[in-house]
């Protein structure tokens, strides 16, 4: 059997399992909370695994998530760098290639 993951879905779970919240990571991502719940519960569909589950403070991983995290990280982590590979001024721009960050979001050393 064959499978086939999309990067997005693969962001926003990691988006939601950082924020704690679906509009946590919709405000990150710049869309809707039900985008950022129609792509993880996507994502879940495709890995036939629950990743996230309510807890007290908002969702948390399930076991299949908190494994997942790691390997979306550096996922992410790829992404960027290919994104900053096509961006000559990546430098002085948005894209910074940093671990545990959003391309978007990462802050320079």
């Amino acid at each position: 059997m064959s499978l086939s993951l999309d990067w997005s879905d693969v962001r926003y779970f990691l988006e939601t399992a950082r924020a704690g919240r679906f509009s946590g990571a919709a405000r990150r991502l710049g869309v809707s909370h039900t985008t950022v719940a129609r792509r993880v519960a996507r994502l879940e569909e495709a890995l036939r695994n629950r990743l996230l589950e309510p807890g007290a403070g908002g969702l948390i991983p399930t076991e299949a998530g908190a494994a997942l995290i790691p390997l979306a990280e550096r996922m992410e982590t790829q992404a960027c760098r290919v994104s900053c590979g096509r961006n000559p001024n990546w430098k002085s721009n948005w894209c910074r290639c940093l671990p545990r960050t959003s391309c978007g979001t990462a802050r320079s050393t």
